[in-house]
């Protein structure tokens, strides 16, 4: 998850998630790295990797409120194990990418 916080990236976030990933986990870097802009991308990857050789999740830090106008989605905690991994990268103006990385 992007992870800002905002009730617009929030909400967008979650209505993807729920629409086209039910049953996965999600968690978010941004608490740990706090917003590297241009190396996001990058950072979120190292740490996907590193994630899936160490096998479990990162702590998904946030305040345990939930919005409850907004649908639930599964907010993953340690100790959670994972063999494939999904990074989105949101750029400015629109540059996108999403990157898949696995390890059978």
């Amino acid at each position: 998850m992007h992870g800002t916080g905002t009730v617009a990236n929030d909400l967008s976030e979650v209505k993807a998630v729920s629409k086209y990933f039910k049953n996965t986990y999600s968690s978010s870097t941004k608490a740990m790295t706090g917003h590297c802009l241009g190396a996001a991308a990058s950072v979120e990857t190292a740490l996907c990797c590193a994630l899936i050789d160490k096998g479990g999740f990162y702590p998904h830090k946030f305040d345990n409120e939930y919005d409850d106008t907004i649908e639930k989605i599964n907010i993953t905690n340690p100790p959670q194990e994972t063999k494939i991994c999904m990074t989105n990268a949101f750029g400015f103006g629109g540059a996108n990418a999403i990157m898949i990385i696995g390890n059978k």
